[in-house]
């Protein structure tokens, strides 16, 4: 094994995905938050895969990894079909997921070990990837049936419902539809030369899920969450600009420098350490406008507020002062202060 920069991104979505589905059982201990978990340890036990695939030194260890992976892409659908019937509230939930677990899921990692949809991998300049067999296709056939499955039993539970229930269902099927972003890696498997960003739509996929869960009161983890959205879109930034620049300056520049891909990559993660503290706050702005606006507004009337007590100079500006800030920031008509002497 050794380290390959192409691989730093799968490691860190690994640690993500982890820590986020973890945490959501942790906070709030019942059957949706579980099932919750056992999705983002699913993608995280593909994302480690996938990690070890491409540090992997020989076409042996690679491939060894590669079905490892398969275990975890396997299992993506199945849980994901766990979360929505729980989600929706699906009263043949129990049957179909035991069945689902007990059947499917061994079935076609059995396959896979059995050399029936994967032999050998890819050799790509970024590493080595999974490499198709002719019955590879099957494989997708069962797994896109699957998130089929959901979409369908999402969009009928978001015709039946109204009010919070609707919108919770809507944030679950912009999720779903997002993660089919995923299936860009299956391009590399049929050795296509396109490096696999699919742990991207991933990432943002289950930070949507996440959303829908606290925003609707079913667990009061809005801190966690929040913190989750910023951290993801930062990664999804850095991971873009990392890689874009990996690629570009080491066609450009590694033979005139002299310089290997790992020398420029870490001097391109020593220029990001620098950036990330400013682009972290600069998101964190912008989401909670865009999710949590109700908490922002708040706080931004009485961020402004605090600083213009100090320029007023007599009770009746400071009144005024105090009373546009509330009209304007929270859009009220009319703001009234009632002061005692």
């Amino acid at each position: 094994m050794f380290l390959n920069i192409y691989s730093l991104p799968n490691f860190i979505c690994f640690l993500f995905l982890v820590l986020l589905g973890c945490l959501v059982f942790i906070i709030k201990r019942d059957n949706i938050n579980f099932a919750f978990m056992l999705l983002t340890l699913s993608a995280a036990i593909w994302q480690i895969g996938t990690f070890s695939t491409l540090c992997a030194k020989s076409a042996e260890l690679a491939f060894f990894w590669t079905q490892f992976s398969y275990i975890g892409v396997t299992f993506i659908p199945i849980t994901m079909l766990h979360f929505v019937m729980l989600f929706i509230k699906d009263k043949r939930s129990t049957k179909f997921i035991i069945g689902t677990y007990l059947i499917a899921a061994p079935l076609f990692i059995i396959l896979t070990y059995m050399n029936i949809f994967l032999d050998g991998v890819n050799k790509f300049p970024w590493g080595y990837w999974f490499k198709a067999t002719p019955f590879h296709p099957l494989y997708i056939t069962a797994y896109s049936s699957l998130f089929f499955i959901n979409l369908l039993l999402l969009y009928r539970a978001y015709l039946k419902n109204v009010g919070k229930e609707k919108e919770r269902i809507k944030y679950l099927l912009l999720a779903l539809l997002i993660s089919y972003g995923g299936a860009i890696d299956y391009l590399a498997v049929y050795g296509i030369n396109i490096y696999p960003i699919g742990f991207l739509f991933v990432i943002f996929c289950l930070v949507i899920i996440s959303f829908a869960i606290i925003r609707h009161r079913l667990m009061d983890i809005n801190v966690v969450i929040k913190k989750g959205l910023v951290y993801s879109t930062i990664i999804a930034i850095f991971t873009g600009a990392y890689l874009s620049a990996i690629y570009i300056i080491t066609r450009l520049f590694e033979n005139a420098l002299g310089i290997g891909s790992l020398g420029i990559g870490a001097v391109l993660l020593f220029i990001s350490a620098l950036f990330f503290q400013p682009l972290k706050n600069k998101i964190n702005q912008i989401i909670d406008k865009l999710f949590f606006k109700s908490s922002y507004e708040y706080h931004t009337a009485l961020k402004n507020i605090s600083k213009k007590v100090a320029t007023a100079a007599n009770l009746e500006d400071l009144n005024n002062l105090v009373s546009k800030e509330i009209k304007d920031t929270l859009k009220v008509k009319i703001a009234k202060i009632q002061m005692f002497k």
